[in-house]
């Protein structure tokens, strides 16, 4: 039998490669499995199928992985869905992935951050979205912590415009000196999505890895008290160090971020509060210099970069129209140098239960005046959207929203229908439960002298 031609052996090439692109197809569309595409990843696809969201959050099989993060194409990874509080280490997770016990349909608050606001090495009550969440009490101010271990600026800022679908009147953002100008460079750099960020044709050079530290790597001071403190310059320096141009690159995109968050927030009416984790060196900088300690190179070197980034970009945020800077660095040392433990002796660069509860004081003293005070008993008109006037009327009374059912019932309870009543959104309301229908009059428990508290 003669040879194939060119001619057929082209054709016959064609017509394989169709094959075999059709046979990919087919095996994503049914059997992603089979090319190791999860179906956690299948969720969060960006096309125009919707996936069954209710089949992905609703795990019936009561699924916890080994390592809690599931890849994401936009902030690079996110924890599972449904975990409860005891089921994982740094549990409870909620049906968004986020560390909470439960979902509010309006938040006062939102936070954003990494593992330093999620709260590595405490649970879930002793880290500071949630001590903040106890400074707001008297105004029954409802924090939503939307943080993530290893997530960095860029997915603060991505998840910024997520966060408005909670209607916040507050959003706090805390980057961390600690990883997030390094983790800004590395995300805009490596992932396309982020490519109109990028000031350069490619990420410019970054420090040396020092992850994870070597023995010699760690620097072990005994305080004056005695305490024998382990630290770790070298890590911490290589997200820090301005001599590499990733560095300054990082922190520009750090600026960039809050920029855009900024005018995010400006659009929806919302005031961001952005502050500056620092690193667990800085925090004993001012310690060691009370103590005479002479630290070692890596170390001093690593204050000052890190001082003079956080004071450019604090100096970025204070021209920002929409938002507030908050100092945490100072209020940390000050308690550092009262002799408080706010961090593990070990290298642990996370805080203990005191260093968050610093953290959410000083963020607090910001953050409540912005909350205003719980809705006072009595008339209140609901705004109503594109129309003027009050809108629809309802009583605050017991800690609740009643309605009236015809305003002859509201006027025979002794309201004047002309009287002038405090306007409130809807969202307002959210918090407060909705007690019922008022079906007729009683001036005594209804009307406007009535306790109703």
């Amino acid at each position: 039998m003669a040879g194939l031609g060119r001619k057929e052996w082209l054709l016959l090439l064609a017509s394989g490669g169709l094959t075999l692109a059709l046979a990919l197809i087919a095996i994503r569309s049914f059997a992603p499995g089979l090319l190791g595409i999860a179906l956690d990843r299948q969720i969060v696809q960006l096309d125009k199928q919707v996936p069954a969201f209710y089949d992905g959050v609703f795990r019936m099989d009561g699924f916890v992985p080994e390592k809690p993060l599931v890849p994401d194409p936009l902030t690079g990874h996110r924890f599972p869905v449904a975990i409860p509080e005891n089921g994982k280490q740094w549990a409870p997770y909620d049906l968004l992935g986020f560390r909470n016990r439960r979902i509010p349909s309006v938040a006062d608050v939102v936070t954003l951050g990494d593992s330093q606001t999620f709260g590595l090495n405490v649970a879930i009550h002793r880290n500071w979205p949630y001590s903040l969440q106890a400074r707001l009490a008297n105004k029954r101010g409802v924090v939503y912590d939307m943080s993530a271990e290893g997530w960095g600026p860029v997915q603060y800022m991505y998840m910024f415009e997520k966060a408005m679908f909670f209607h916040p009147r507050v959003v706090v953002v805390a980057f961390y000196t600690g990883n997030d100008a390094r983790d800004a460079a590395h995300m805009v750099y490596s992932m396309n999505p982020w490519a109109e960020l990028r000031q350069f044709p490619r990420l410019p050079k970054l420090p040396p890895s020092a992850w994870p530290p070597k023995p010699e790597d760690i620097w072990q001071v005994t305080l004056g008290d005695g305490r024998r403190v382990s630290l770790t310059p070298k890590l911490r320096l290589s997200a820090n160090d301005r001599d590499f141009a990733a560095i300054p690159e990082g922190y520009r995109l750090m600026g960039e971020a809050a920029r855009r968050m900024d005018q995010v927030a400006g659009e929806q009416g919302v005031h961001v509060v952005f502050t500056v984790l620092p690193t667990k060196e800085t925090t004993y900088a001012t310690l060691f210099e009370a103590d005479g300690i002479t630290p070692p190179p890596a170390y001093t070197k690593l204050v000052d970069h890190e001082a003079q980034s956080t004071s450019e970009l604090a100096q970025v945020i204070s021209t920002l129209a929409h938002s507030s800077y908050v100092d945490v660095v100072t209020p940390l040392q000050a308690a550092t140098l009262r002799g408080e433990q706010l961090y593990p002796l070990g290298p642990d660069g996370h805080p203990r239960e005191p260093g968050y509860q610093v953290i959410a004081g000083a963020i607090a003293e910001v953050v409540a005046p912005l909350i205003p005070a719980l809705l006072s008993p009595g008339l209140i008109g609901i705004e109503d959207e594109g129309a003027s006037g009050p809108g629809k009327l309802a009583l605050i009374r017991y800690g609740g929203v009643f309605r009236f059912s015809t305003p002859q019932v509201m006027l025979d309870s002794g309201w004047d229908i002309n009287s002038p009543v405090s306007l409130v959104r809807r969202r307002d309301l959210a918090t407060l439960p909705d007690l019922g229908v008022i079906l007729e009059p009683d001036p005594a428990r209804w009307g406007p002298r009535a306790d109703g508290t």
